[in-house]
């Protein structure tokens, strides 16, 4: 009997353990995103696709940006709709640039949405 209550038990702090670990994770990785500046230029490339856009106009599309690589981590990593065409735009623009480009740690990011598709 009382080794079928520590069974339980350990099972019970694993599961928590498990838990936890995994919201600390998906915290990180929000904050990552977050704090996350995007390559140098980006916007600028951006910018040739769409001219009619200030550059206030293209950082709040890289904040809807932002807001859907959270929606996805959130959903776990179940579909999400993109909040808009130009952030779609955006996320496209980003995901072409040469990896060589960009530092490792920015895979990260992409990482998080490589299933989207057009």
């Amino acid at each position: 009997m009382t080794t079928f209550i520590f069974a339980v038990i350990s099972l019970i702090l694993v599961f928590t353990t498990l838990n936890l670990w995994a919201r600390m994770r998906n915290g990180a990785r929000a904050d990552f995103i977050r704090s996350y500046m995007f390559p140098p230029g980006l916007l600028d490339r951006f910018s040739i696709h769409h001219p009619n856009l200030a550059l206030k106009d293209r950082q709040l599309v890289a904040h809807a940006l932002r807001q859907f690589f959270i929606a996805y981590l959130k959903s776990g990593h179940k579909f999400v709709s993109m909040p808009s065409q130009v952030a779609d735009d955006l996320w496209h623009e980003f995901n072409s640039i040469p990896v060589t480009m960009i530092p490792s740690v920015s895979r990260r990011l992409a990482a998080l949405c490589i299933t989207h598709r057009q």
